[in-house]
């Protein structure tokens, strides 16, 4: 073999060692993150804490506030106010099991309205197990809105953390400790497990407005987008378009609501035999017919048809923006829909998932969208896991 045939081969070979080396040494450096980030995780389960401890934190919404905390206080709050207590049952690996007497010291959630937010802090502060707590994390929109009225009436240091770092922080912990609590819906809807998380994803928290986050490690995230078109909206269109007044409600006509009464497709408009490179039934424009409709017949729309044209257009509007955002930062698998509008709702769950399927329809590796499969407060889970730290 000729002396210069050696020599490049020699150089191929020494370079194919070196991109070896340099994988499988990032390969190293990323299993060794993954295993810090997991040992962190079990240095903050909360099943390590004893059941009688007593830990509380607050995530403050536009609409809604959610107390998450201990058993500990379960027997000992009575709230006089309109709220809904239950168990988080579903973070099983985060209960604190059984403080000994036979009562479940598992966490709690307790979700009311935070328009009520000075009647609760004034009902608690009464309660010698509140004012035996050293701090109360509090995140959220509100956290720094009612940091002063809170610490007031508590009499205690109330601790306002960043709403983004909670709630990827709470997001993250249960991909680790509980990634079965996430799923997707396949074309027929049908729910499917997920695999192991995948950096970077998308967040997409709708509450009253809409935040969209690039997760890019499981301590590394930035909010890359948001809207002002979220859940709010959506209540106060329904308000004054179908006079109804709760959220619980309207979801429910909803879904017994048909969109297409009240929106025009591209058959309305062009005609069914019109040769288009558009399918006659695409979304042409949401409560198309009752804009062209004559006002003496606008009475005559049902309200279920009209919620359900709205929220369709919503999710269709959060979906192009989840889409667009993925495609601009590089993120080519998941998009996770957070959020109180979002969690615990199987209408919009099934809308949102059906207009992500339409905008990513012909990808080679289309999103998919993701959801929780219990309504876990995740702001205030991280606030939680920072304050048991």
């Amino acid at each position: 073999m000729p002396a210069a045939t050696t020599v490049k081969l020699s150089a191929r070979r020494a370079t194919m060692v070196g991109v070896f080396t340099a994988t499988a040494a990032a390969a190293g450096l990323l299993l060794v993150a993954l295993r810090r980030w997991r040992s962190h995780c079990n240095r903050l389960n909360l099943t390590a804490l004893p059941a009688t401890h007593r830990v509380v934190a607050l995530g403050v919404g536009g609409t809604q506030t959610k107390m998450i905390f201990t058993g500990a206080f379960c027997e000992d709050l009575a709230l006089p106010f309109p709220h809904s207590l239950r168990n988080l049952g579903a973070i099983g690996a985060l209960g604190c099991g059984s403080d000994g007497s036979g009562r479940s010291a598992g966490l709690r959630c307790i979700t009311f309205l935070t328009s009520s937010v000075d009647l609760f802090c004034q009902t608690v502060g009464k309660y010698e197990c509140v004012r035996t707590l050293s701090a109360v994390h509090v995140t959220g929109g509100g956290a720094v809105k009612y940091a002063e009225l809170a610490s007031s009436a508590l009499a205690i240091q109330v601790v306002g953390l960043c709403e983004m770092k909670c709630l990827v922080g709470g997001l993250n912990y249960l991909w680790s400790c509980r990634p079965d609590l996430f799923y997707f819906l396949d074309t027929s809807l049908v729910t499917c497990a997920v695999a192991e998380p995948t950096f970077p994803y998308l967040v997409v928290n709708v509450g009253s407005g809409v935040s969209i986050i690039k997760v890019n490690g499981w301590q590394d995230f930035e909010r890359v987008s948001g809207s002002a078109v979220g859940g709010a909206t959506f209540m106060g269109l329904i308000r004054l378009l179908a006079n109804v007044d709760s959220m619980e409600q309207g979801l429910e006509m909803a879904a017994h609501g048909d969109s297409c009464a009240v929106d025009l497709t591209v058959a309305d408009i062009y005609g069914a035999g019109a040769t288009l490179m558009l399918p006659p039934d695409l979304l042409a424009a949401s409560l198309g017919k009752i804009g062209i409709a004559k006002r003496a017949d606008s009475e005559d729309f049902r309200r279920s048809d009209v919620i359900a044209s709205v929220l369709l257009m919503l999710c269709c509007s959060l979906t192009q923006l989840a889409t667009l955002n993925a495609d601009l930062h590089g993120v080519k698998g998941n998009v996770i829909f957070t959020g109180g509008f979002v969690q615990g709702q199987s209408t919009v769950v099934g809308s949102l998932a059906k207009a992500l399927a339409f905008w990513t329809a012909g990808q080679k590796n289309p999103l998919k969208a993701l959801f929780l499969a219990e309504d876990i407060p995740l702001g205030a889970l991280g606030a939680m896991l920072l304050e048991a730290e």
